[in-house]
């Protein structure tokens, strides 16, 4: 009789601890988004998105936070449909429902330019003012400021000559082989592409102004586990 209450008491203190061990599991958000996160064959393999996601996970206790592989296009809907919980290196204002999420406070900054053919732009400052009138290549599911954020396949193609894709490096060599005029891709990302490819670097150039400039933040569910205070705490913006 007490060996079997002394092994249900040992059972009994066990589920505690590990109950008081066990870490909020919050899933994250990764769709191809270089050089943030690169997803290749389904998974997410690398990026600074994933290098910060490794220092949540050191920084606190608390949460386990994880990868959930989505694409840019279904991102908004599996949001919706609560298969993660916090979108990373993102903007409120990317196609998200402002009543059901909140912005952290902004943790990173990057732009987005326009890259054509050196003997396109030939000194033309103002090549890339009329973006309408050009051959376009880009993500399908991005927002883009040319396009006032909508990232709606029937707009984009009803305003403008834009072919959309999946990858940035397809799109830039679309332009280097003439198949397009112009390509938008993030600065952070053309600066890495053209250390990897000196050969067909020269060849291109990119706008002095930008389409837009990233202000990157965390979108958060409004009713999820996690409060603005702690994740503006947690990406140590919470004091700039």
């Amino acid at each position: 009789m007490f060996k079997c209450i002394f092994f249900f008491w040992g059972l009994f203190l066990i589920a505690i601890a590990f109950g008081a061990n066990a870490k909020i599991i919050v899933k994250i958000g990764c769709s191809n988004f270089p050089p943030y996160f690169n997803v290749e064959n389904g998974l997410c393999l690398r990026g600074k998105g994933i290098d910060k996601i490794r220092e949540l996970n050191k920084k606190q206790k608390k949460y386990d936070f994880q990868l959930y592989v989505t694409a840019p296009a279904r991102k908004t809907m599996d949001f919706q449909n609560r298969k993660f919980d916090i979108s990373l290196y993102s903007n409120i204002n990317w196609g998200w429902d402002k009543s059901t999420v909140f912005a952290s406070c902004i943790f990173s900054t990057d732009h987005e330019v326009f890259v054509a053919r050196k003997d396109q732009v030939a000194g033309n400052n103002a090549y890339f003012d009329d973006i309408a009138a050009k051959r376009i290549v880009a993500i399908n599911g991005y927002h883009y400021a040319f396009a006032q954020f909508n990232a709606d396949r029937e707009f984009l193609h009803k305003h403008f000559n834009i072919e959309l894709t999946n990858t940035h490096e397809g799109n830039l060599m679309a332009v280097a082989l003439r198949r397009a005029d112009v390509a938008i891709v993030t600065k952070s990302f053309l600066d890495d592409w053209r250390r990897e490819h000196p050969n067909l670097s020269p060849d291109l150039v990119e706008s002095k102004k930008y389409d837009q400039t990233y202000q990157f933040t965390a979108v958060v569910r409004k009713d999820g586990v996690l409060t603005k205070h702690e994740i503006d705490a947690l990406l140590g913006c919470a004091q700039r």
